[in-house]
């Protein structure tokens, strides 16, 4: 009898070890997704005032004066949000359009590397008919 029980302690040990690794992997998961979740609704958030800002302020000097929201900053461990304002990269040089991109960085642990997000929009200025 004594050995059924202690068969059973262990075995119940076990098992909850077993089930407490899963708890804590699966709220270390819904951490880094509610994480990455903020990150993209912040960079959404940015790029869309520097995109609602008249032609002539969409300037280097409007992506310089970015910052992470107070909520973002609760959530986002060492986060930063950085942006760039210029003539996009790639095909032919066009003087009525601006590329903008945000960027917002941030360290998860001390043991992972830094993740981010990245979004990047197009405006081009109005020609009046």
């Amino acid at each position: 009898m004594l050995l059924e029980v202690v068969v059973s302690c262990v075995l119940l040990g076990a098992l909850l070890t077993v089930c407490l690794g899963l708890v804590q992997g699966s709220v270390s998961q819904q951490r880094a997704i509610q994480e990455r979740l903020v990150a993209i609704e912040e960079a959404q958030n940015v790029l869309e005032e520097l995109y609602g800002r008249p032609w002539d302020e969409l300037g280097p000097e409007a992506a310089r004066g970015v910052k992470l929201s107070d909520e973002a900053q609760q959530v986002l461990p060492e986060g930063r949000v950085e942006a760039e304002i210029g003539q996009p990269e790639a095909g032919p040089k066009d003087p009525a359009a601006k590329r903008i991109v945000v960027s917002v960085r941030w360290q998860p642990g001390a043991a992972r590397p830094e993740l981010s997000v990245r979004l990047a929009a197009w405006k081009y200025a109005r020609h009046a008919p």
